[in-house]
């Protein structure tokens, strides 16, 4: 990439008018966007055109070249979190997420060694005095931006301490000296546009994958020997995140996070406010197998609030969906027990929620916290 192009993708993103500058960059608001349906040409999901092949080559050598972090677009792209520590209501979280989460779904790509992916399954994870979500680690790597962190056990000191299994995660740090937080990595879409690895554990799996690696421990000592911080950016590094030349254009849904439970006894008024929070974004809702439930009761909600007809099947068309007219019954019969605001939540209500939840626990939940999250 040369230096002159450098400088006109800076002064595109610090304009801080994307939408102006170019309708392919619009950040996308899902409760304002039509769901598919046969009379309409206006789509809540834009699957990904086959004929748009916006696939950089790595081996392109301009594209391997290491921008300052300074001049690069996705720092620029973040400093919209700059401001974090103002923000007074929920929709300017949810709008500041959604701004990044179009950027970073349409305007990049994760490299691997020689492999490129799109991200198509992310959740936000940011903790601060006004947005004080439980369910975030606030590991101190957290407290950075543009880092990758893995996910590590906090009760453990040594220099391995990364977790395995099951529970191996990766996020984008997008953290300051002034709040913790973290974008887990749950899918990713291969090159082909047509393979997705689902799951954050999968997602880390594939990563290891292409060095023959089977812990997070071996990787990291392997190709990131004597680094504390494992920059994201880093265009000569192994792994890392980089604009593409031709910004795609698919829109995407918001969702409930996936694993999210009250079964800690600690917090828990903040847990029943944030259980639900629209923090996990999709790319692919009718390929993803994981999480379907916590899509369709923000979808519903979010559609309902708009005024939307037929509002459940296309909540089902949407997610590829079906049946999920009982659900949704149950969804408005505890709509009489919902708590009106967050002052009123009263967590000793929910006893029978602390455990695992059922896809009915979700709708009865989720009819309860309706005006919640």
């Amino acid at each position: 990439m040369s230096k002159r192009k450098q400088s006109e993708i800076l002064s595109f993103f610090k304009s801080g008018n994307q939408s102006d500058a170019s309708p392919r960059s619009k950040p996308v608001d899902p409760t304002q966007v039509k769901i598919p349906s046969p009379s309409s040409s206006s789509l809540l999901v834009n699957i990904i055109d086959d004929d748009d092949d916006d696939h950089v080559d790595a081996g392109d050598e301009q594209s391997l070249k290491k921008v300052k972090l300074d001049e690069n677009p996705i720092l620029t792209k973040l400093r919209e979190l700059d401001n974090f520590k103002s923000f007074n209501t929920t929709k300017e979280f949810e709008d500041t997420f959604i701004s990044i989460t179009d950027y970073l779904f349409n305007n990049t790509e994760l490299v691997v060694k020689d492999k490129c992916y799109r991200l198509a399954e992310i959740e936000y994870y940011v903790t601060s005095s006004n947005h004080n979500d439980p369910f975030s680690h606030c590991h101190p790597l957290q407290s950075t931006r543009a880092e990758w962190y893995f996910h590590q056990s906090l009760a453990k000191t040594n220099d391995n301490n990364y977790r395995g299994g099951n529970y191996k995660g990766i996020d984008f740090s997008i953290g300051s000296d002034k709040f913790k937080g973290g974008i887990l990595i749950r899918s990713l879409l291969k090159s082909d546009r047509k393979t997705l690895v689902e799951g954050p554990s999968k997602c880390v799996d594939e990563i290891l994958g292409h060095f023959d690696c089977n812990e997070i421990h071996e990787f990291v000592t392997q190709h990131y020997r004597g680094q504390k911080h494992f920059d994201a950016l880093d265009t000569s590094s192994v792994c890392y995140l980089r604009p593409i030349d031709k910004p795609h254009t698919d829109s995407f849904i918001k969702s409930a996070r996936v694993g999210l439970t009250l079964k800690q006894k600690t917090q828990q008024k903040l847990r029943v406010e944030y259980i639900f929070r629209p923090y996990r974004h999709c790319l692919r809702p009718k390929d993803m197998k994981k999480g379907k439930h916590l899509m369709t009761i923000v979808l519903y909600r979010d559609l309902m609030r708009s005024g939307e007809k037929s509002v459940i099947r296309k909540v089902e068309a949407a997610t590829n969906s079906s049946g999920l007219q009982k659900y949704f019954t149950t969804y408005e019969e505890y709509d009489e027990l919902a708590f009106e605001d967050v002052e009123s939540i009263d967590a000793s209500k929910l006893g029978d929620y602390s455990k695992d939840l059922t896809a009915q626990q979700i709708y009865e939940l989720g009819g309860m916290l309706k005006h919640i999250f």
